[in-house]
């Protein structure tokens, strides 16, 4: 940043950019990070200003990693995941031992320093696949070459279970900001109260949940202590249908912020009352279109002009598709490469570098060479096998024979007949021909509709039912088609059942295969 990152010349900064984006006359709020000089900048410029809740649950988190039984804990399981996952053997026994023991074909998770939750995944991770990690790390081909690799023990395990049950808490909150499809404001003083009272230490508690609820309170105790502060999150809770009953304030707490939000409501009004102007009516317009418009003989003539014109020319309506092209041609030129490509594949460290700093609009970009950098290693050691090996494999033949079938039904399924003899069905089931054009419209409205909608129930569904479920429909009003096409001279409204089919097939492809 030019001319430093002191809060003086950051508050001069923000000034400027409130006046170069004509905010002057609207209610401006800061959200920052915790560094101290963002929040000093706020409190400079008189912006008022909330803590990022994301940044604070981060931190907080940070801190109970860093108890020492969980740290050396974490170190544990760390080495082991790596481990896993650059061992093609390790990775082949542990699927074994996962089929036998009934558990799910999971891969082991390994944690990223940046992101918190990945530390939690990870020993949750741990503690599902337990029994089959240990029963792989005794197998005499895994540790081969490998004596120093350490197995857990019952008092690893059970540190484990406390270590999640510890910060469970923290990783619903964490998932609850980022499931929200509209983050705001209302919902960080409730989240916060609710994990003071879950990090309360109890009776009950062992000497790992204790150091981790300690470690995680002490940090959130320094957040969010500010008088206007408090004022800015209290008030959009109370304003949010969900949290306004405030049921995590005392008595005295929520009367103070209804009387605040009343005021501020009545004060809004009374502004609003007195910048109320007079509504000029505007001058009566005299006259009509077809005055203004000349009508005669000429007036055919050019609707005959243009409608010639639109007949003759309309395949000049294809250009229309060039225009993303070309503009991406003059684009492209001008965006940086890859990072990952550009220190994976060619190796180009000061390129990547360039590149993140460009991209992601910072100098230190150490953190995420780093982590390219490990994704490089880890590919390093990974085994490439051939299309021929991938068919011996057991562990992912039927995965392949699936995808290929699935992409041979894929073509095979008979869509495209649908979509290159539409009108020719249409015209044999009685339509006429002026109409056509028109219901071939809907046929990609229907597809549109069918792939927004798969769109939104797919991770809720799952792949494989919507897979089957759109080749069995397909398969069924493929048949009725053929049946309604057969009887169509025979009643009179079989042609609109065929028309109904055609729809139907073209939604069950869409919403699946």
């Amino acid at each position: 940043m030019e001319g430093g990152e002191s809060s003086a010349h950051v508050a001069e900064l923000l000034s400027r950019v409130v006046e170069e984006w004509q905010l002057s006359d609207k209610d401006v709020v800061l959200v920052t990070d915790n560094a101290s000089n963002m929040i000093a900048a706020a409190e400079f410029g008189k912006f008022p200003h909330v803590k990022c809740f994301a940044h604070t649950l981060n931190l907080a988190s940070q801190r109970a990693l860093k108890v020492a039984t969980l740290s050396r804990l974490l170190g544990r399981f760390r080495r082991i995941s790596t481990f896993f996952h650059r061992s093609t053997t390790a990775n082949h026994y542990l699927k074994e031992k996962q089929k036998c023991l009934g558990l799910k074909n999971h891969k082991l998770i390994t944690d990223v320093a940046t992101r918190w939750n990945s530390a939690y995944d990870m020993v949750e991770r741990f503690l599902e696949q337990q029994p089959a990690i240990c029963a792989t790390l005794l197998s005499p081909e895994v540790r081969k070459g490998q004596s120093d690799l350490c197995t857990l023990n019952e008092k690893d395990v059970s540190n484990a279970e406390d270590a999640v049950s510890a910060l469970k808490p923290m990783k619903d909150a964490t998932t609850l900001m980022s499931e929200e499809s509209n983050p705001t404001v209302s919902l960080i003083a409730p989240i916060n109260a609710q994990l003071f009272q879950d990090m309360t230490g109890t009776i009950g508690d062992s000497p790992m949940i204790h150091a981790i609820k300690n470690a995680i309170k002490t940090d959130l105790l320094k957040r969010y202590n500010s008088e206007a502060e408090k004022k800015i999150l209290h008030t959009a809770s109370a304003l949010d249908p969900r949290f306004k009953g405030l049921p995590f304030l005392t008595v005295e707490e929520r009367l103070e912020v209804y009387r605040g939000v009343t005021e501020e409501a009545a004060s809004s009004e009374n502004e609003r009352t007195l910048r109320r102007t007079e509504v000029t009516e505007a001058p009566e317009v005299t006259g009509t279109l077809e005055e203004e418009t000349p009508d005669g003989p000429s007036a055919p003539k050019r609707k005959a002009s243009s409608s010639s014109l639109l007949e003759t020319r309309w395949n000049y309506l294809f250009t229309f598709l060039a225009l993303p092209a070309v503009l991406q041609l003059c684009v492209m030129p001008f965006l940086p490469e890859s990072p990952r490509y550009l220190l994976i594949e060619r190796r180009d460290e000061a390129g990547a570098e360039r590149a993140f700093q460009r991209l992601l609009g910072k100098k230190d970009v150490s953190q995420e060479l780093e982590e390219v950098h490990a994704e490089s290693r880890a590919q390093d050691n990974v085994h490439t096998a051939s299309v021929l090996q991938l068919l011996r494999s057991q562990a992912v033949r039927w995965q392949l024979i699936t995808i290929i079938v699935s992409m041979a039904c894929y073509q095979l399924c008979g869509l495209n007949a649908i979509w290159y003899y539409t009108n020719g069905i249409l015209r044999d089931a009685g339509f006429a021909d002026n109409i056509i054009p028109y219901i071939t419209l809907t046929t990609g409205a229907i597809e549109t509709l069918a792939a927004i909608i798969s769109g939104l129930v797919i991770e809720r569904i799952g792949r494989r039912p919507l897979l089957i479920f759109g080749f069995v429909s397909m398969a069924v009003f493929f048949s009725l088609l053929t049946v309604f096409l057969h009887f169509q001279d025979s009643m009179s409204w079989m042609p609109y059942l065929s028309y109904v089919c055609i729809l139907a097939v073209i939604a069950s492809f869409c919403s699946g295969p």
